[in-house]
């Protein structure tokens, strides 16, 4: 009976945890599964990367991974942060994370350029750059949407403006073997 009980509760914590999808960190690769699969590469290991998608605490939304940048670019040491969505059909689609994302950061005080189209891996991506000024510091950044079959995710950083043309490339480099 005690074999039965303690056999039935490592499945149920087995399910749940499948369930959740939590994130891993593999070597210098992200895997993340909780809002559709995406897989993000850190070459040459110049990433740290942390998984935040074991710490999320809804199944529809949230941030599923953080990237800091070993060494610093002229003082500065630049973040990623990963967000995924959900794709819920005729709720949560890419034009609506995209114009939601955009109205939240103006509405922080930051501005947004137009939405860009490219192509990652093969694969039709929108982007766009996007400014705001802290404590007097002009920040740059850009917003990298990515349209998975189960879910959209925004690969986005803010830096110092000065350190924005080193960092783009860095991005470019993160996101240009992406799977999802």
């Amino acid at each position: 009976m005690r074999t039965t009980i303690r056999s039935c509760l490592i499945l149920a914590l087995a399910l749940a945890a499948w369930r959740a999808g939590a994130g891993e960190v593999i070597g210098n690769t992200y895997v993340g599964e909780r809002f559709g699969y995406i897989e993000l590469t850190s070459v040459d290991g110049k990433w740290d990367i942390v998984d935040k998608e074991k710490s999320a605490t809804n199944d529809f939304a949230g941030m599923i991974a953080h990237f800091k940048l070993k060494e610093a670019i002229s003082g500065w040491k630049p973040d990623v942060n990963v967000m995924g969505f959900k794709k819920i059909e005729g709720a949560v689609t890419a034009d609506f994370v995209i114009n939601m994302m955009r109205k939240e950061w103006t509405a922080q005080g930051g501005e947004v350029e137009q939405i860009e189209t490219g192509r990652i891996a093969g694969r039709k991506v929108f982007f766009n750059d996007k400014r705001i000024s802290v404590k007097g510091v002009a920040m740059k950044g850009r917003d990298i949407y990515l349209e998975g079959e189960k879910g959209i995710f925004i690969v986005s950083v803010i830096v110092r403006a000065d350190v924005y043309p080193q960092t783009l490339q860095l991005l470019e480099e993160l996101v240009s073997a992406a799977k999802y």
